[in-house]
């Protein structure tokens, strides 16, 4: 899942200038790493029931990009990865060498709609990320 949020749009540049540089790159990347827990909360709320091993695959991890960016990134991993990703975007027509027909997986979405809502809540999450950082530092 990727999307992508400037600091720039939301208003938030005030706020980050009353810290220092360090502060606020630290600020910064702890607000990208809370929007990214909850997009992993969100997709494995939205995964299928039956998977429950592949749904505790869904893992979430934030790093520091280049000057004042953080990543978070969400994605499958575990044993039952390539599981929930035919369960993300389906298959085809599925068929044995013998030629058995084994039917298809039909594609839920699951992260794509993880990330429509995620993409509504990331500006509250990013500004009571701040203001809770300011809190803190007694800047606010």
């Amino acid at each position: 899942m990727r999307l992508g949020v400037h600091v720039d749009t939301h208003g938030l540049p005030e706020k980050l200038s009353l810290f220092s540089s360090v502060e606020a790159k630290r600020a910064i990347r702890g607000a990208v790493g809370k929007a990214g827990q909850r997009g992993r909360t969100l997709a494995r709320a939205g995964a299928p029931v039956r998977t429950g091993i592949g749904r505790a695959g869904i893992r979430s991890t934030s790093v520091r990009g280049l000057s004042n960016t953080a990543i978070a990134k969400i994605y499958l991993s575990g044993s039952h990865a390539h599981i929930m990703r035919w369960q993300d975007q389906g298959t085809g027509d599925r068929h044995t060498h013998s030629g058995a027909d084994r039917g298809m997986v039909g594609a839920q979405h699951f992260m794509e709609r993880a990330a429509i809502r995620l993409e509504d809540e990331l500006p509250l999450i990013m500004n009571e990320y701040i203001d809770a950082a300011l809190a803190k530092a007694g800047l606010l």
